[in-house]
């Protein structure tokens, strides 16, 4: 097989993996579709390209988030088989408690009308967790408030109630005594002399034997207050405590403020974790001038939007051969991130040795100049022959998340070897999972 059969088959397969990714799964989808406008006031976490849902079944995808007025526009592209109506509804959930976020959507009543092409509809604003958690806590630390500290009178109020009940029940113990009860019978006795049939009744209804039953009861009862009475002012029970005890009112009100700053401190760290995003890289090479194909793979993390780590290894290979001019089985470790819009610099262990480089989209404002990129990097700065650095300079084209396209001359102070590659990257939502809770669990 001839060196320019080779290379013809090389160039002819980029093509038709780049064209194939342009217009198949690039921007230009072919299946069909129908687009509603779901307008929300706040997007957070939703990204583009996520999927959207009615009872769980996918219907479509979320293409594209703009802002129109003072809301988020999410343009949704809709399966032709599925009907919305108008009164549809929208909301942003997720997938567990820390996964990642897609639209939810009802198909709305039968009644109302159908959605058309274009349509806009009001989604449901998600209510955040802080803000959740922070009503919760102020109520609590009202309802607590009134037990103690300043402005809290609602122990003071209950100390008085059941003060003036004990001395009531003391009144009532003195008023039914035998002699009261004598005096009563009298009285009764001489006012039944001018009706004697009313005060018949009257006697058999206050006989002594129902009101002694009646003052028994009423006794227990006092009793009873008189005895929760006697255990609140010596401190017993939470209420006694709350009443008595201004240090562990004090100390209620500072456990409330350590449990609000630990659920700000745990929202926090569920941000973090929906930032975090892992892929799987996988790189062929092939260089014109040695006539070999060289494998690269590795893994990127993505703590956060503009900054990542990168671990793989470069010319994956069992054995050496006389031909390649590079050495196998290399380690990368890098760190990196977009220090300015549209650059982005990144440094470390390239192919085992100490090096740095940078990537810069000289059209970034544009959306199609997003995708292109200018790449240079360097390592080995202590080569002795030749006594140069090991420097790269190429261009690379991304037409979908997870394909990238490129040209690199390697070595360019030496051999400047011609290198075209191609790269793919699978995201692994389960290892940024993992790394999340690992950050967690730190101390």
């Amino acid at each position: 097989m001839s060196k320019e059969f080779r290379l013809g088959i090389f160039v002819t397969l980029g093509l038709f993996v780049l064209a194939a990714a342009v217009i198949v799964i690039g921007d230009f989808p072919l299946q069909r579709h129908y687009t509603i406008h779901v307008l929300f006031g706040n997007t957070t976490g939703l990204p583009e390209k996520s999927k959207v849902r009615i009872a769980g079944v996918t219907i479509g995808k979320v293409a594209r988030i703009s802002l129109r007025g003072n809301k988020a526009d999410v343009i949704v592209n809709i399966r032709p088989d599925v009907q919305l109506h108008e009164d549809a509804e929208a909301r942003i959930v997720n997938i567990g408690l820390i996964g990642s976020k897609y639209l939810e959507m009802t198909t709305g009543s039968d009644s109302a009308p159908l959605l058309k092409n274009g349509a806009i509809i009001r989604g449901i604003d998600p209510v955040p967790l802080d803000r959740a958690v922070s009503n919760i806590l102020e109520k609590l630390d009202a309802l607590t408030g009134g037990f103690g500290g300043e402005g809290g009178n609602l122990g003071e109020n209950l100390s008085i109630t059941l003060r003036n009940l004990r001395q009531l029940s003391e009144k009532l113990n003195k008023s039914f005594t035998e002699e009261g009860l004598d005096d009563i019978a009298t009285n009764v006795r001489d006012f039944s002399r001018d009706a004697a049939a009313a005060a018949q009744k009257i006697n058999q209804a206050l006989s002594r034997a129902d009101i002694a039953t009646a003052a028994s009861s009423l006794s227990k009862v006092i009793e009873r207050l008189d005895k929760l009475l006697t255990k609140i002012e010596s401190g017993e029970g939470l209420v006694g405590k709350l009443v008595t005890d201004k240090d562990m009112a004090e100390e209620l009100k500072t456990t409330i403020g350590s449990l609000k700053d630990t659920s700000e401190q745990a929202q926090r760290a569920l941000r973090r974790l929906n930032l975090i995003k892992t892929y799987w890289d996988y790189t062929a090479r092939y260089d014109f001038s040695d006539e070999l194909v060289r494998h690269d793979a590795g893994i990127t993390i993505y703590p956060r939007e503009n900054k990542f780590y990168q671990l793989g290894v470069s010319n994956i290979k069992d054995t050496s051969s006389e031909t390649d001019s590079q050495i196998i089985n290399t380690i990368d470790a890098q760190i990196g991130g977009e220090v300015l819009p549209g650059l982005v610099l990144h440094g470390g262990v390239i192919r085992s040795r100490g090096g740095f480089g940078l990537r810069y989209r000289p059209f970034y404002p544009y959306k199609v100049g997003k995708k292109f990129e200018l790449e240079s990097f360097a390592y080995d700065f202590a080569r002795k022959n030749p006594a140069r650095p090991n420097i790269n300079i190429g261009a690379r084209f991304t037409p979908t998340p997870w394909l990238v396209v490129g040209m690199r001359s390697e070595d360019v102070s030496n051999t400047a070897n011609m290198n075209g590659y191609l790269n793919l990257n699978i995201a692994d939502d389960d290892i940024a999972y993992l790394l999340g809770l690992i950050g967690l669990a730190k101390p």
